[in-house]
C-alpha cells in the first residue's frame, strides 16, 4: 500500500510507496499542477522580466524576454548603457560585447532539438526517447524538505537535477550539468501571475567558479505578443557596451537558452 504525500488541484498523486521509492513522474505532475497546469503552461508563449541583477557588490538593471519556440533575449544595463546583451533568435545564438558581435548557427545542433522538447514538457512522458527521468531521495535543501528528480538528456547526456519543495511542489533548485559545466539556479518568491506561479527571485551560481548573480524581478508579465524581430542580434556598431571587464563580470553565469 502506498502513501499519498501530495495533493494539488484536488488531485492526489502517489509520490512515495510503502517501500520508500519515490515516483518522479508524480513529483513532476504535481509540480505542473502547482505551477499552473500543463495545458495552461503549454499555451503561454511569451514572458517578460524586469528588475535588478546583483553581481558581487554591484547592481545592474536587467531585462529578459522569452518566446516559444526557443527564443530569448536578456540585457544587462548600467546607467543608460547596455553592458551585455545576449540572445537566441530561434536559429542563432549571439552576444554583443564591447561592440563586437559573436554569433553561431545552432539550428541543427542535437541540443536544440532537446531544448525544444524540454520546453514543451516532453519529459513528462515516461515513454520519451529523449529523456530519462529518475528520482533518488527526499532531502533537505536550505532548510526545506525536497524531492530530488533527475532528468537526463539521452542525446547529449545533459543532466538536470531538480529539487521540489515537498510542501507545495514548486521548484526550489535546479543544477544543470553539461560536460564539466555545472550551473545551479535557486528559485524563490513565487507569485501568481495570471494563474501561473512564477519565481520573482533567482540566484544563479557557477559551481565551477563559485561566482553568482542574483536576479530580483519587480515586473513580470506573460501572454503579451512579442515580435520575433525582437530576438535578432543587433548590428555591432549599435551596441552600447563600452567596458569589456564589466560586461564579463555582469554576465558570467546567465544561461540565455535554458
Amino acid at each position: 500500500m502506498s502513501t499519498i504525500t501530495g495533493t494539488v488541484g484536488n488531485q492526489a498523486l502517489t509520490v512515495v510507496s510503502a517501500t520508500g521509492r519515490i515516483d518522479p513522474y508524480s513529483v513532476l505532475n504535481l509540480n505542473m499542477k502547482a505551477t499552473g497546469g500543463e495545458e495552461k503552461l503549454k499555451k503561454e508563449n511569451f514572458y517578460y522580466f524586469k528588475g535588478e541583477m546583483a553581481s558581487g557588490s554591484t547592481s545592474y538593471a536587467y531585462e529578459e524576454w522569452t518566446k516559444k519556440p526557443l527564443m530569448s533575449l536578456f540585457k544587462v544595463i548600467e546607467g543608460s548603457s547596455v553592458i551585455l546583451a545576449s540572445g537566441d533568435d530561434g536559429k542563432n545564438i549571439w552576444s554583443v560585447n564591447k561592440g563586437k558581435l559573436n554569433s553561431f548557427d545552432d539550428s541543427n545542433s542535437p541540443d536544440r532539438e532537446y531544448r525544444k522538447r524540454y520546453e514543451n514538457y516532453d519529459y513528462l512522458d515516461p515513454k520519451s526517447n529523449f529523456f530519462k527521468v529518475s528520482s533518488s531521495r527526499l532531502l533537505t535543501v536550505d532548510g526545506t524538505r525536497c524531492y530530488e528528480v533527475k532528468i537526463t538528456n539521452r542525446k547529449t547526456s545533459e543532466i538536470r537535477t531538480q529539487y521540489y519543495d515537498s510542501s507545495n511542489f514548486l521548484l526550489k533548485r535546479e543544477i544543470k550539468q553539461n560536460g564539466s559545466s555545472k550551473i545551479q539556479t535557486d528559485f524563490s518568491k513565487y507569485l501568481d501571475i495570471g494563474g501561473v506561479m512564477i519565481a520573482h527571485k533567482r540566484i544563479v551560481t557557477n559551481l565551477n567558479t563559485d561566482t553568482k548573480q542574483t536576479l530580483t524581478f519587480s515586473e513580470v508579465t506573460k501572454g503579451k505578443y512579442v515580435s520575433s524581430e525582437k530576438f535578432k542580434s543587433p548590428e555591432p556598431k549599435k551596441a552600447a557596451i563600452t567596458d569589456d571587464s564589466t560586461a564579463k563580470k555582469a554576465g558570467l553565469n546567465i544561461d540565455t537558452y535554458a
